[in-house]
């Protein structure tokens, strides 16, 4: 996927936010790409992590360096990435512990609005950040976090859902 992006003369902090990282006339090559309240963030074909979008400034979500195998932009100003080896890292907003993973591995992870789930290996749920429910016992293959909520997929391919309605 070729991604060039061009700078909204309309919206200062957007155009701002575009010319620092990356440039409005870099053409960048993405595997992956996740979008959240007023950001982006995408991972290179080399596993780097770039992000942009008008609420870079506030709370400078400014990737770590090193390469991801996967990304997830949150609601207002985080984003999280795995590791090969399965280590979360989070950047960003962490008024609400959103940005601080717990230790250990996951395969999957998803920013949501205040919160973060990610799935162990096992596929247990693991939520952290602000108090959108607990997540129920079982395995799950897949997760993607909300605003308010989480929902899970089992492997017989019911959703399950928890947190606010």
């Amino acid at each position: 996927m070729l991604l060039i992006l061009l700078p909204n003369s309309n919206n200062a902090s957007a155009q701002q936010a575009a010319t620092a990282t990356p440039t409005p006339t870099s053409a960048l090559t993405f595997t992956s790409i996740s979008a959240g309240w007023q950001h982006t963030c995408g991972l290179l074909t080399n596993g780097t992590a770039v992000c942009w979008g008008s609420i870079n400034e506030p709370y400078q979500l400014t990737p770590p360096t090193g390469a991801f195998t996967s990304i997830s932009a949150g609601g207002q100003g985080h984003a999280c990435g795995l590791r090969a080896n399965g280590a979360a890292v989070c950047w960003g907003q962490n008024g609400r512990g959103q940005a601080t993973p717990p230790t250990g591995t996951f395969t999957s992870i998803s920013a949501g609005e205040g919160h973060t789930c990610g799935l162990r290996s096992n596929g247990a749920a693991v939520c952290w950040g602000a108090n959108r429910g607990t997540p129920p016992t079982g395995t799950f293959t897949s997760i993607s976090a909300g605003t308010y909520h989480t929902c899970g997929l089992r492997a017989d391919g019911a959703a399950v859902c928890w947190g606010g309605d």
